[in-house]
Parts: C-alpha cells; sequence; structure tokens
C-alpha cells in the first residue's frame, strides 16, 4: 500500500489466476511456512497432496472478505466467485497445457483451473456450450454441478451469494478516500483494520473468538454462517452503529474511527 502510494496509483489484489491452483485447494493443504524458492513460486503454488475443502473455503472466503475490504483493485479469476476447486482428476488425454506435455506427465500443469464453469447443473457440459457446439476445451467433470451458478443463485450461504454482496457492499461500508488504520483489538489471532467507519476482522487463529454483543449487531458481511468470528473466518463491521465506539468495547483505535453511533 505505501509503495503504490508513492508513486501516486492504486493496488491491485487478486487470490487466484490461470498459473496456479485454485485458491479453495491451496487453502485447504497444509500449509509449507518455509520461504519458497524464488525460483519455484508458480511450483509451490502448484502442490499435490491431502485437501480440507471445508477447510480450504472457509480460509477462500475470508480471503476474499479480506481483500475486498482493502484499498484499491480485486481481480477476480473466472469461477473463484463459486469457490471452485482444483480438477485433478483431468483424463491425461485431455490435458492441453504444455507443463504436462514437456515433462512427460510428471508434473500435472494449469489446466485444473482452467476447466469452463458449471452454468447449469442439469445442462450438457453443465450449460458452459449449447449442445450442437463444439465440446468445451476441457471436459467439465460431473461434480461441478454442485456449484453451478444456478444452483448457488439465491442459496444464502453460497460462495456466489457471498461474493455478490462483499462486490455490492464495499463502498457503501469502506470509505474510499480513506487511509488504511490498523486496529488493535484483545485478541491478538484477529487481524483488524478500518477505513472510515468500515472495519473488517478477520481471525488468522485456531479457535473462535467471541465478539462483544455491541460489535456482533453491527456486523454488515460475514464469511461464514456463525455468529461470532469462527477461526477461518471474517467480518465486515460498520463502527458507526457500535454505541460509544470501538473504545467502548476496550478497542485501541485511531481517532476518527467508529466515531458514537449515528441517530
Amino acid at each position: 500500500l505505501a509503495t503504490a502510494q508513492a508513486v501516486g496509483t492504486t493496488a491491485a489484489w487478486a487470490l487466484n489466476n490461470h498459473d496456479v491452483h485454485r485458491v479453495v485447494t491451496r487453502f485447504g493443504q497444509v500449509q509449507d511456512l518455509s520461504e519458497p524458492d524464488p525460483q519455484d513460486l508458480l511450483g509451490s503454488a502448484r502442490r499435490t497432496g491431502p485437501v480440507d475443502l471445508a477447510r480450504g473455503a472457509a480460509r477462500a472466503r475470508a480471503a476474499a472478505a479480506l481483500l475486498l475490504a482493502l484499498p484499491g483493485s480485486v481481480y477476480l479469476y473466472q469461477g473463484e466467485e463459486l469457490g471452485l476447486p482444483e480438477v485433478f482428476d483431468l483424463p491425461d488425454e485431455a490435458r492441453q497445457d504444455p507443463i504436462w506435455v514437456r515433462s512427460a506427465g510428471a508434473e500435472l500443469g494449469r489446466d485444473g483451473c482452467r476447466v469452463p464453469l458449471p452454468w447449469s447443473a442439469d445442462a450438457p457440459a453443465l450449460g458452459f456450450s449449447a449442445p450442437v457446439a463444439a465440446p468445451p476445451w476441457l471436459p467439465v467433470p460431473d461434480w461441478f454441478a454442485d456449484y453451478a451458478v444456478d444452483r448457488q443463485t439465491g442459496a444464502p450461504d453460497s460462495f456466489l451469494t457471498l461474493y455478490r454482496h462483499l462486490v455490492r457492499s464495499r463502498r457503501r461500508v469502506f470509505d474510499a478516500d480513506a487511509p488504511v488504520r490498523w486496529l488493535v483489538p484483545p485478541d491478538p489471532a484477529v487481524l483488524a483494520f478500518a477505513r472510515g467507519d468500515g472495519v473488517c476482522l478477520v481471525n488468522v487463529g485456531g479457535r473462535a473468538v467471541a465478539l462483544p454483543p455491541e460489535l456482533d449487531r453491527a456486523v454488515v458481511a460475514r464469511s461464514g454462517a456463525d455468529a461470532g468470528l469462527p477461526c477461518d473466518s471474517a467480518v465486515w463491521i460498520d463502527a458507526a452503529r457500535v454505541p460509544g465506539g470501538l473504545r467502548s468495547v476496550g478497542w485501541d483505535v485511531p481517532s476518527g474511527v467508529g466515531a458514537p453511533a449515528r441517530a
């Protein structure tokens, strides 16, 4: 953020792209905390191994709330808004990536994050192309139907509903012209910052964190369904709705954040 500000531009953020495994999969794998080899940064984001999809999905949802609360532009890679996992089990004969070809099959490559999007759960090719069209570039697995747009639309806890709510709300909740102000909540496992009266809290610890009732009532977006701040979750709060402001609940808060509640 400081570097972007120094040159008069804004930051750009992304969780996914077409060269790495999808974020739900990456965040559901055991994390290697050692510093990655600078020559293999992309390879470190294309690891194979067991995946805890439930944990990966929770972390991906929280990360989306974090990035969309920051100033600047956020780039969403197709399918991210559906919570699509990486497709590891593509047939060998269907793979197209030169990485797969040049490694003689030793590396799966990037095809797993490039599978066509599922639009309609009951349509051929899950609605990506018409039945009379050519087959999709890569085969769409049957289990992608669970992530189809038509199944997620209107479902209150779906990835798509969350992304639509966050994208719609970010300008209303966070002051576009306000700098990031880092907050110090009582629990060190909570990453917290504000832009204007918009506050983002992310639980990066291993246990749930209870929120004071005054804060819980001021939540305007949650990455998960549960109240409070479960591990691997994030919330957005309108601090102006907190009676007495954030200091009233014991937070170390810079001036100008969370003034007393509006009438």
